[in-house]
């Protein structure tokens, strides 16, 4: 296909750009090229796939003195990101450019190849490139993920309202008459508005638009028109050719490079261990709505009317709906996966046994059949089991870098003025999701780019990452981001800290200052969108006499000097200047705030874009589990039960009715099916279905996780099918993984393998101290990748992000707990007697790994139960704590257990309104109601029992003194609280009025 196109706005010569569908499109068109359109019509040709059998058509134009000399190439990528950048160099020499354009820059070149580097695109670049530099403004957006004739029809209704232009098949027939368009020129000045401060990126695309405005600054941000299709320059690569993998997929084809992000793909839809190129001829379903609703196709549409995104509220449903229908359709493709899948994992010594035992007894058990319960995989997105796995692979990524050091919340502005240009007549925010989530995640990507890339850094050098999109219903998303600093870069006096971040309303600036404009602008700013809201919560802020605090710990204490408190969180400068400033609500209400009402934030970021960034300096193991499970918490859940109201004697019919006509089950049978309570608790907004519909992220981390297996000898899990026979799966049960002449059978004894194989062979340095001899087990992923169809370890050639994580063992399974503590402290091990040699010989042996673990310091007295307390309270909640705290007094009975309690007290209470003693009084409750389901009270551990009420309240998941706490709270609602506790009592008791006290 050629693409020839005229300048008419300016004096420069006529280019053409070939790109041909196919080998057979190129033959055609590069024989009529040279007979139609060389002679003195066009000066200028470029190829952007010159395939290696058509070198010798290219020669003649190649040595032509009146084309430009670009190197031909082979079809294949690696050499596109060399001509296309001597393009760029061509056309600035030609246009006198100083310096390319922010999306023309070599790095993105070679991003943009390795994504999206087919012949079709390279054309469509090389289009964007002298567009700009001809009129110099940003080009349209190109087409990404149509079948060939929509992508024709896509390019006409494009090009037609940018340029000038014809297209021309491959036959090159003189018929066809071109195309002619005006180029609107508002098009041109509408992305050309200046929304923050000077950056160096803005700064650079400034300097191409000074012919056109002169005293504006472009962002990089505002470059890109949200309603169009994704945008042909570094921000594109959240929008992706391939539908997103319905679940994350496990490295089981042995990748080396799997699961690597790049910078530009931080909000990339994939995930941070998936990207899977499928090739089809179809479209999935997630693919036709993202279509449908995406953008505007006409002029029209964007400006006018459009039938989908321009219905409003019936939009907001259809989006619901759609996501909705996306998800039905995944769960029920892999609930049918489930119901086909016959396939059990069990013990290999607990199998046999199990197998031995009935065999003897019963021969018939060959055919007999396994139950089966539906469980949803940790790979799904959105899933509980996701998220749970996301929060542990993040608590071990800072074990292996570190505590995190900021806590950020990047939340959207919906007076965004790229959302605000681009909505249509009558339009708020909240009618167009898909205008705010793109717009969102563009600036979303910007962000992440200053603050986790290497080459802005604005607070340094960043050691790792996780962050988690989350939307609140029907307003604005927002990112939650956790970061852990380089040593050099962490905050370490309060100097340090109040140079980065700010809890004060600045001061007025005075008329004579010569940053007046740009001061007034931050003052602005605070006020507007970094002020808490005392009025939303009176009682709480202050604003009513209280002895409470609001969920936000607002107003916040005054303090002369920055200082880090106990649980890890940075109190900020808030010096008490007697300023009382009046600010103006959205409600029109007037609430005075000083800056205890301040929320803290970063005065760069904050000026550069206009919303709502709430920084925190964080520490600690108090602010460790609280931030990771906050980040990780999933998706919105609910539960709606409709009843209806009938007679006694009606209900007794229709029972007996139900009850003749339903299904004959085993009334001893329950099903557990995780897929059906996902879609039960689900809730979606307009927001959240737009933002999966366009394949945004959920999470992502810097480091990729690797769960490894802890088993003992014999003990592994095997795989089997239901249907096989008994001696079939018995014979799986012989090969142990540590034989030498049988291959591994986990990962476990596949390092054995792998530490023997290596302490054997002479070639080996034995002094590197990255081989296996020298590593844990848990660090052998960051050297060695394990290929699951060989189950061997194989040597790492790339430095990549990668860590492992021991499988969590319950301390009730002695032997194995004690064998994965040892594999923690000891380097190498060739097999599993290596974990049980006697400290300081060679010969000697203990029997058990817990004898082993004892002689290590890893299992005495209660000193393993303060271990285990302390490992469990960075990652897990308060209730997850007293459950651990309970299984160890009925499985391991520590020696003081009391003292224990005293120890870890704190940890154990709940967050809360409520004093100390009622935390404790609940915990102990708690605790005791975990004891009473094995039989066992606190009298059983010499510790003083609780009341007989708090313990049948705390089984029968209520409280004591459920009617104090009941007055207590209701008597610091506000009238309009108290008036709606009123009806809804008055409706339930069906009285006129309650019997709480006032």
């Amino acid at each position: 296909m050629l693409y020839e196109f005229i300048l008419p706005s300016i004096n420069t010569p006529k280019f053409a750009v070939f790109s041909a569908f196919g080998a057979q499109g190129n033959n055609v068109l590069h024989e009529n090229m040279l007979a139609n359109y060389i002679p003195g019509q066009t000066t200028d040709i470029f190829f952007p796939n010159c395939y290696g059998g058509h070198f010798r058509m290219y020669r003649y134009l190649i040595e032509s003195n009146t084309l430009c000399s670009i190197d031909p190439f082979d079809n294949t990528r690696s050499l596109r990101t060399p001509y296309l950048t001597n393009i760029i160099r061509y056309l600035a020499a030609k246009f006198n450019v100083e310096e390319p354009p922010v999306y023309a820059h070599p790095a993105f070149v070679r991003a943009f190849v390795q994504q999206r580097g087919d012949s079709i695109n390279c054309g469509y670049f090389l289009l964007a490139l002298i567009e700009y530099y001809s009129k110099g403004y940003n080009p349209t957006r190109y087409p990404y993920n149509f079948n060939i004739l929509t992508y024709k029809q896509r390019c006409i209704e494009l090009f037609q309202h940018v340029i000038d232009f014809r297209i021309l098949p491959h036959n090159l027939s003189n018929q066809i008459q071109p195309i002619v368009r005006a180029p609107p020129h508002a098009l041109a000045t509408q992305s050309l508005h200046a929304t923050s401060p000077t950056t160096q990126a803005a700064a650079t695309s400034a300097r191409l638009h000074q012919q056109i405005q002169p005293t504006q600054v472009v962002p990089s941000s505002t470059l890109h028109q949200p309603t169009q299709q994704p945008p042909l320059s570094p921000l594109s690569s959240q929008w992706p050719a391939d539908d997103e993998a319905i679940v994350e997929t496990d490295n089981e084809d042995g990748d080396e490079n799997f699961g690597q992000i790049d910078e530009d793909q931080i909000m990339s839809c994939s995930s941070d261990e998936d990207r899977v190129e499928r090739k089809r001829p179809y479209v999935s379903q997630l693919e036709f709505y993202r279509s449908l609703y995406g953008f505007d196709r006409t002029p029209r549409e964007k400006t006018e009317c459009n039938t989908f995104n321009g219905s409003k509220q019936l939009y907001q449903e259809a989006l619901n709906h759609s996501w909705s229908a996306i998800e039905q359709q995944r769960l029920e493709e892999l609930e049918k996966v489930a119901d086909k899948n016959t396939q059990r994992f069990e013990s290999s010594k607990v199998l046999r046994e199990h197998l031995q035992r009935h065999l003897n007894k019963d021969p018939a058990f060959r055919g007999k059949q396994i139950g089966k319960i539906k469980l949803m995989k940790h790979r799904y997105r959105g899933g509980a089991r996701y998220m749970h796995h996301k929060f542990r692979n993040g608590i071990a990524i800072t074990a292996k870098c570190g505590r995190d050091d900021k806590f950020i919340t990047f939340t959207g502005n919906p007076q965004w003025r790229e959302i605000q240009e681009n909505l249509r007549k009558g339009e708020t925010w909240i009618d167009r999701p898909d205008l705010v989530c793109r717009v969102f995640s563009l600036k979303a990507k910007e962000f992440l780019k200053d603050i986790i890339g290497t080459t802005r850094g604005v607070f340094g050098k960043v050691k790792a990452f996780k962050l988690a999109l989350e939307h609140q219903k029907r307003g604005m998303p927002h990112l939650h981001i956790l970061l852990t600093m380089a040593k050099e870069y962490k905050l370490t006096t309060p100097a340090a800290v109040d140079d980065i971040l700010c809890s004060e309303i600045p001061p007025l600036p005075a008329d004579n200052d010569p940053h007046f404009l740009a001061k007034m602008r931050h003052y602005n700013q605070v006020l507007k969108l970094m002020m808490h809201d005392p009025s939303r919560c009176a009682a709480q802020c202050g604003m009513k006499p209280s002895g409470k605090l609001c969920n936000k710990d607002f107003p916040k204490p005054w303090c002369a000097g920055t200082c880090v408190n106990a649980d890890g969180y940075a109190r900020t400068r808030r010096q008490d200047d007697g300023r009382i400033v009046t600010i103006k609500r959205n409600n029109g209400r007037q609430v005075d705030v000083t800056n205890q009402y301040v929320v803290t934030h970063n005065r760069y970021l904050l000026l550069k874009y206009n919303c709502h960034i709430n920084i925190e300096h964080c520490g600690g193991s108090g602010a460790l589990k609280y931030l990771h499970k906050y980040l990780h918490k999933g998706f919105d859940k609910a539960f709606i039960s409709v009843r209806e109201k009938i007679k006694v004697g009606q209900k007794l019919q229709r029972n007996a009715k139900t009850a003749s006509t339903s299904s004959s089950n085993d009334p001893d049978t329950v099903d557990y099916n995780e897929f059906h309570q996902f879609r039960l608790l689900r809730v979606l907004g307009a927001s959240e279905s737009m933002a999966r519909i366009l394949s945004l992220p959920i999470t992502k981390q810097s480091h990729v996780v690797t769960e490894l297996p802890v088993h003992i000898q014999d003990e592994q899990n095997i795989v089997f099918d239901e249907k096989d026979e008994a001696q079939t799966i018995l014979a799986r049960t012989q090969n142990d993984g540590t034989q030498a002449n049988h291959p591994a059978v986990s990962q476990l004894t596949a390092f054995f393998k792998l530490v023997h194989s290596e302490s054997s062979n002479v070639r080996i340095d034995k002094r590197d101290k990255t081989r296996a001899p020298h590593l844990y087990y848990h660090q052998v992923v960051e050297k060695y990748w394990y290929h699951a169809s060989r189950k061997k370890w194989i040597r790492r050639t790339k430095n990549l992000n990668t860590i492992g994580r021991l499988q969590s063992i319950a301390p009730s399974n002695v032997e194995r707990f004690c064998l994965r503590e040892l594999l923690k402290v000891i380097k190498g091990p060739k097999c599993y007697d290596d974990l049980k040699l006697k400290p300081g010989t060679t010969d000697q042996w203990f029997e058990t790994f817990r004898e082993a673990a004892v002689a290590h310091g890893l299992y005495i007295g209660d000193e393993i139960c303060v271990n285990i307390l302390r490992e469990v309270i960075t990652y897990a909640m308060p209730k997850q704590c007293r459950q651990t705290f309970a299984m160890l007094l009925i499985h391991h009975q520590p020696d003081n257990p009391q003292q224990l309690w005293d120890q870890f007290e704190d940890e154990f209470l709940d967050r809360g309104t409520f004093s100390k003693d009622e935390k404790i009084r609940r915990a102990r409750a708690h605790v005791a109601s975990i004891l009473f389901y094995h039989n066992k009270s606190f009298k059983d551990f010499n510790i003083d029992d609780v009341d007989h009420d708090d313990l049948m309240h705390a089984i029968n998941n209520t409280f004591s003194r459920i009617v104090a706490d009941g007055n207590a709270r209701y008597r610091i609602m506000n009238q309009l609280q108290r008036n709606f506790v009123d009806a809804v009592l008055a409706s339930f008791d069906n009285l006129s009025n309650t019997s709480r006290d006032r």
